[in-house]
């Protein structure tokens, strides 16, 4: 498996449609490396970032004998994204081969790299009542989405809600395109929106539980919750033990209620 910062190396294989090795051709290759941020991110940024698409290697090469060519080239991270923010980067490889006749065949493969060697998801239901439990569905897998076996806990943070009722920004100019230097905890801008209870800090957890995923990777966790804004928020760590998160908003209503907490 690929490795930030570390050299990759693939090997490609040219051929006619007979299987015979079409050998001594020249290969054109270049590698765009694009920008993923996690799942959660745009819980709190506003959507997630249009994705930074830069071309880190090009090349040559020449395939042999049997028709094998190889590609090197190095995994580099892109340097504006904070690792605290859990970005993966996709190094797209395209490699062009022309034979003697002057044909030319196209390929090209995917490879996600991240900062850590695992992705945890949780998920509920929009709707979720004080009548009932709310069900949250755990999922850890490798970047390559094969399903792990992990262990770790969700707590459940009570959010802290603004004294009054706030309304949204007039947004001026359109919308901003939301910033990879900024995190959950680093509002750069001074005000955040706090009629967005995703904006609104965390307080108390309020319960906390373990978690086990099974072989296909799931599990799922039930927490008995009054009406209000909370925040899960899912710790793992990859099997290098790096720490690896994941955070959901929940809303609970009461139904019959009058008004909104």
């Amino acid at each position: 498996a690929a490795k930030l910062n570390e050299k990759v190396s693939l090997t490609g294989h040219a051929m006619n449609y007979t299987g015979a090795a079409v050998d001594g051709s020249a290969v054109k290759y270049r590698i765009v490396r694009e920008v993923r941020m996690p799942w959660w991110w745009g819980w709190w940024r506003g959507g997630s970032p249009q994705s930074q698409s830069q071309e880190i290697a090009h090349g040559t090469a020449r395939t042999g004998t049997d028709g094998a060519f190889k590609i090197e080239f190095s995994a580099k991270p892109d340097p504006k994204v904070p690792e605290r923010n859990e970005p993966t980067f996709v190094f797209q490889i395209n490699a062009d081969v022309t034979d003697s006749a002057g044909e030319t065949r196209s390929a090209d493969r995917a490879i996600r790299v991240g900062y850590t060697a695992l992705e945890a998801m949780i998920s509920a239901d929009d709707w979720q009542t004080d009548g009932k439990p709310v069900e949250l569905k755990l999922e850890t897998k490798t970047l390559d989405g094969e399903p792990q076996v992990t262990e770790g806990s969700v707590k459940i943070y009570e959010l802290q809600a603004p004294e009054k009722a706030h309304r949204p920004p007039m947004s001026q100019g359109g919308p901003r395109s939301p910033s990879y230097a900024s995190d959950e905890s680093d509002m750069s801008n001074t005000s955040p929106d706090l009629s967005n209870p995703n904006n609104w800090p965390p307080g108390k957890v309020v319960a906390e539980k373990g978690f086990t995923t099974g072989t296909n990777g799931a599990a799922k966790l039930a927490f008995k919750l009054a009406a209000g804004a909370y925040r899960a928020v899912l710790e793992t760590q990859d099997r290098f033990g790096k720490k690896v998160t994941g955070k959901l908003p929940l809303q609970v209503l009461q139904p019959d209620a009058a008004k909104l907490a």
